[in-house]
């Protein structure tokens, strides 16, 4: 039986190298990647109502080793974009990330 090996750019290099952090707050459980070093902002990257925070491991991957640092996060469910920001200003807070790029 062959062995499977895994490439830097696919998803189970990827699944293999980056773990996926889970933070509860208040009611909300939020799902992220966070990757690359922690001492620049990060490049946060919000996937589609649909989507998961690893439809971005490509970019996670790639951007990490040019020094970026990349978060990205499954949205949990919110009723309006107000309890959206709320949300999301504690999730940075409890992460303790203060400046960001965003990238959608």
């Amino acid at each position: 039986m062959k062995g499977v090996f895994s490439a830097p750019g696919d998803y189970t290099h990827f699944k293999s190298q980056v773990p996926l952090h889970k933070i509860s707050i208040g009611p909300k459980l939020w799902r992220y990647y966070d990757f690359g070093p922690k001492v620049v902002p990060p490049l946060i990257c919000l996937p589609g109502t649909a989507g998961t925070a690893d439809v971005y491991y490509k970019q996670i991957m790639s951007l990490s080793i040019k020094g970026y640092r990349v978060i990205s996060v499954d949205i949990p469910h919110v009723w309006n974009h107000l309890e959206w920001i709320q949300a999301f200003e504690k999730f940075l807070d409890a992460i303790d990330v203060h400046h960001v790029k965003m990238g959608m």
